[in-house]
């Protein structure tokens, strides 16, 4: 196996790499934190109609030349 000095060393180095890790994973879930939260205010604005948010919106799925499917909202 080894010295138990080279066991030690080999368990920092496994230590350190979790520490590191577990900082990645939580600077992954601030992000996702101020998304999720960004997402919730665009959608309570857009719930409380304001009056450019409640006007018709014409959406069409086209392929690149003329509209072929008009979509009404």
């Amino acid at each position: 196996m080894g010295t138990s000095l080279e066991v030690m060393e080999k368990v920092r180095f496994v230590l350190e790499l979790s520490l590191e890790v577990m900082e990645k994973s939580k600077l992954v879930m601030d992000k996702y934190g101020f998304v999720m939260e960004s997402s919730t205010k665009a959608m309570e604005s857009l719930s409380n109609g304001s009056a450019t948010t409640q006007s018709s919106i014409n959406l069409s799925i086209s392929d690149g030349g003329e509209s072929k499917i008009p979509i009404k909202n």
